[in-house]
């Protein structure tokens, strides 16, 4: 009832019944309700499954909307049940206290947890969340800010019970009035049509992820275990001959589906069926959901290598004035986030972190620091931190990421193993070996133990563990693990990936460690010459390999071929990533390890006081590559007479 004396209608979904017994209102199944105050599983029709906590949600609906004078999802109000649907899946909604400021703090937290898209991070009832309104109203710590609250939350209850329940009281008497008035209020026939409409294309979903999932029963299967791969390309087969399936419906499942293949490390079947959702978007008019796809397909490019092809997919779309909305906002950030990835990849790391730190720092305000697409973009700024050299600000960063996903996804949450595995990689780019490895073991018995030892992550992080094996001098046990991350790391990549190159360069260093030179040659001219062919001689994916061949050469005693390559290696690095780099300065190191070798002592000299003076400026005086180069340098002048060691630089 308003100031005016006039009453007013919530209307959150259909009254029912919610004991064992009496008659619902409506079927289990059915789609009846106002939209944008719906929950997450009303709208998926789980009328049966409905409880407490989907009225949370609607309150919270209500709560926001009434706080910042907007929706918490804009657009749901004229939106059919399956576009709200994927819309409240594809983000969460912008935090409260970035559209009404007044309502940061602990505001902001009640009503973002009442909106929680899981049902179980909700509160439990009504009254939980009015106990946590009158914390506010008292200036009282909520329940909702952290969990190590509860005693303090016991405390109160006690203190004040009687202000809780009456409080509850009154808002389940509320509740339990709009429920049953919504029924009369959707008596109205365009109410009830449009429902019926929607309830159709949840009936199209329903049905073919039925007939997806019957497909692994055994019965179907004729007892044969189906893997993850089958169901999903089964699927995608029923979903290409079903002629009478709504294309708003066909266009949602073939995004499911193809962010199934790219999860699965199948990006070509990922990238046609993201491409035929959009171009069908694309012709009904849907523009929202054409410029989701296109973002989702730049991310597949990516993974695919094919960095100048994302690129180009994102440029016009980058090219629009920055959204308002909410959903077409964070499609924006998301799209700006796969630019810089795709920028640092291709090898230009500052240019990516220009794009970067201020897109996480935009993010955070737009989006608050908890958000996971902020924290996504985190990640991704930490690893191209580590690819700047910045390894300080790497290791700190991914670090405080690696605490917010365990915080609120769990240690085992493939993402926070993601960032873990980061921190390890990161470790490992600051010349701290053994922390590295034990980091990088620990993510990767992780990744197995969730994801199955084929899936391309954890594979990911077996191949860098046996790169710290490599550098411990433990080759054959790294070569123990490459017998089968080698086969499923190619098998997942064109030949001429980046990654499939890589972990035959890592096969290949392990085999010469272990002295198995001749089939570590082999390894080596075949990556050089499949990369050049590539991307071109110079390129900066090459220079690792040429190294790693013409440190091999030196071991074989032909010095003189490694004099050749890395002659013509130094210049390209040059230009590319200029002299000062770590990675110049430890390729120009082994430069003069080489000329040691060929009786070239005093060039040797010059070229290898240079690769440590600046070791010393970049790593440290006690850095492993630092030492290298001082004992290399050490030779050079015991060879020239100069019988003086170097001491270390303090």
């Amino acid at each position: 009832m308003g100031e005016d004396g006039i009453p007013r209608i919530l209307d959150f979904g259909i009254a029912h019944v919610a004991g064992p017994e009496g008659d619902q209102l409506t079927r289990a199944g059915e789609v009846l309700g106002t939209v944008p105050y719906m929950s997450p599983e009303l709208l998926e029709g789980g009328a049966r499954q409905a409880d407490p906590r989907s009225d949370v949600w609607s309150l919270g609906v209500v709560a926001y909307q009434l706080l910042s004078g907007r929706l918490p999802y804009p657009g749901t109000e004229t939106a059919t049940t399956l576009s709200a649907l994927m819309q409240l899946r594809a983000q969460p909604p912008m935090r409260l206290g970035s559209v009404a400021p007044a309502a940061r703090g602990d505001t902001e937290t009640v009503v973002m947890k009442a909106l929680a898209l899981e049902v179980d991070r909700r509160y439990d009832s009504a009254a939980e969340l009015a106990a946590d309104i009158e914390r506010i109203l008292a200036r009282q710590p909520v329940a909702a800010r952290r969990p190590t609250l509860g005693y303090v939350l016991g405390l109160f209850v006690r203190r004040h019970k009687a202000v809780t329940a009456g409080a509850a009281l009154a808002v389940t008497a509320m509740i339990g009035a709009t429920l049953v008035s919504t029924h009369f209020a959707l008596a109205e026939a365009e109410a009830r049509a449009a429902a019926e409409s929607r309830a159709s294309e949840l009936a199209a979903v329903n049905a073919f992820l039925e007939r997806m999932l019957t497909s692994a029963d055994p019965e179907q299967a004729r007892g044969r275990s189906m893997t993850v791969r089958e169901i999903v390309d089964e699927a995608r087969s029923t979903l290409e001959v079903d002629s009478h399936m709504p294309a708003a419906v066909a266009d949602a499942l073939r995004w499911t589906l193809g962010n199934t293949y790219m999860k699965l490390g199948e990006f070509d079947a990922a990238l046609t069926l993201l491409q035929q959702a959009r171009t069908s978007a694309r012709q009904r008019g849907d523009q929202a959901l054409a410029d989701q796809l296109l973002v989702g397909m730049a991310a597949t490019m990516q993974q695919q290598g094919h960095y100048a092809e994302a690129e180009a997919a994102l440029s016009d779309y980058l090219a629009q004035p920055f959204p308002v909305e909410a959903a077409a906002m964070r499609n924006r950030l998301a799209a700006e986030q796969t630019l810089g990835q795709v920028i640092a990849l291709s090898g230009r790391s500052d240019e990516g972190l220009a794009l970067l730190e201020p897109l996480f720092e935009r993010a955070g305000d737009l989006l608050g620091i908890a958000d996971m697409l902020t924290i996504s973009i985190g990640n991704d700024l930490a690893a191209t931190l580590r690819d700047a050299n910045r390894i300080d600000d790497a290791v700190a960063l991914a670090e405080e990421i690696w605490q917010r996903r365990r915080d609120a996804l769990g240690a085992d949450h493939p993402d926070t193993l993601l960032t873990l595995n980061l921190i390890g990689a990161t470790l490992h780019s600051q010349g701290e070996f053994e922390r590295a490895l034990e980091v990088l073991q620990q993510a990767g018995e992780g990744r197995e133990r969730v994801l199955g030892r084929d899936h391309i992550q954890t594979v990911a992080s077996f191949q860098n563990i046996a790169v710290a094996l490599v550098e411990l001098k433990r080759p054959e046990e790294a070569l123990s693990i490459l017998e089968w991350v080698v086969p499923a790391t190619v098998g997942h990549y064109a030949p001429d990936h980046t990654r499939a190159l890589r972990i035959q360069n890592i096969q290949a260093y392990a085999l010469e460690d272990a002295g198995r030179l001749d089939e570590a040659e082999v390894i080596f001219r075949r990556i050089v010459t499949t990369q050049e062919q590539a991307v071109g001689p110079g390129h900066p994916e090459n220079f690792a390999h040429v190294n790693n061949l013409a440190m091999l050469l030196i071991k074989r005693n032909r010095a003189d071929e490694a004099r050749e390559l890395f002659e013509q290696l130094l210049p390209a690095m040059a230009a590319a990533i200029g002299e000062q780099h770590p990675l110049y300065l430890i390729y120009q190191s082994n430069y003069g390890h080489g000329l040691n070798a060929l009786g070239e002592h005093r060039l040797a000299r010059d070229v290898l006081t240079a690769a440590h003076d600046g070791l010393v400026s970049v790593a440290g005086a006690e850095h492993a590559r630092t030492v290298t180069a001082r004992e290399r340098l050490d030779v050079s002048r015991a060879a020239l007479g100069e019988t003086h060691a170097m001491a270390p630089t303090p």
